[in-house]
């Protein structure tokens, strides 16, 4: 794994250019993760952008050097390569950085459906849903150490890491994203859609509802150190789901926590059904 900075600093440059190129993006996935609730290891810098700029923003990383990767067996065999099927474009690997990537553009209309648009330029002081990674108001940094998974159901073993936010990039281009109310309600909002979901058409099988749970996990406020958790308060209607989902002590299985939220989503014809796979080399 590569140093957290040289993600930073490299998902920075990426922004600058398709900001330069006119493309409004919102970082997102891992990178955001340690920026809103937890510090996870990881090489992937996902982005979103409005639908009719993938191709642009596709069109502009090749021209810096990035190789477009049009592998239809890329998603299969490994869990963290799940978003890349459902990701418009990918790149396996960073010019002159073998070590970071995948690099992965998705269309808003797949991810973030429900924001209203991508801002051009910084978000408003007053945004409801976005800020920038420089952001002062941003969880701060907690500097000490974990030697094991923290004890919210994290399914995928033990690990040793950082506990908690990240803290503000100071010295990193500033990128929009998600605060971290947002991003948990976008992450449950996509785990209700996907849930159970087997992806048929596609053939692929690949569960999305499990990949957005390994980064909703993180965003719990059940923690071994209470300093890593970042309180949120959630819009009333995602407040009992987000209730049940940190429960000590689950009465049922924990991943039913979103049944009633996901029923009523439904009813109010509030909850799209899964997108598909797209991606621009098809």
């Amino acid at each position: 794994m590569s140093d957290p900075n040289e993600v930073r600093g490299t998902a920075g440059d990426i922004a600058r250019a398709l900001d330069d190129a006119g493309i409004p993006n919102i970082l997102w996935g891992y990178a955001a993760l340690g920026l809103v609730g937890q510090v996870k290891v990881s090489n992937d810098i996902d982005f979103v952008v409005s639908d009719e700029l993938v191709q642009k923003a596709t069109d502009i990383l090749i021209v810096k050097g990035y190789e477009l990767c049009t592998s239809r067996k890329c998603p299969w065999g490994d869990e963290r390569k799940r978003a890349r099927a459902l990701a418009a474009a990918h790149f396996d690997i960073v010019p002159d950085k073998k070590n970071l990537g995948p690099v992965q553009i998705f269309p808003k209309s797949h991810i973030l459906w429900w924001l209203k648009k991508i801002p051009a330029g910084d978000p408003s002081p007053d945004d409801e849903d976005l800020l920038l990674t420089n952001d002062p108001r941003l969880p701060p940094k907690l500097k000490t150490r974990s030697a094991s998974s923290p004890i919210e159901r994290d399914l995928y073993g033990n690990y040793t890491e950082e506990v908690g936010p990240s803290g503000p990039w100071e010295k990193i281009y500033p990128m929009k994203i998600l605060k971290p109310e947002s991003f948990t309600e976008a992450l449950i909002l996509l785990y209700c859609r996907d849930y159970h979901n087997p992806n048929i058409g596609d053939g692929l099988q690949l569960g999305y509802d499990k990949y957005w749970k390994r980064l909703l996990l993180p965003m719990g406020e059940v923690k071994v150190d209470p300093k890593a958790i970042v309180p949120k308060t959630l819009r009333p209607e995602f407040r009992e789901a987000w209730a049940n989902f940190n429960l000590v002590e689950q009465p049922y299985f924990w991943e039913f926590f979103h049944d009633d939220l996901c029923a009523k989503l439904k009813k109010q014809n509030k909850l799209p059904s899964f997108p598909g796979i797209f991606r621009l080399y098809q």
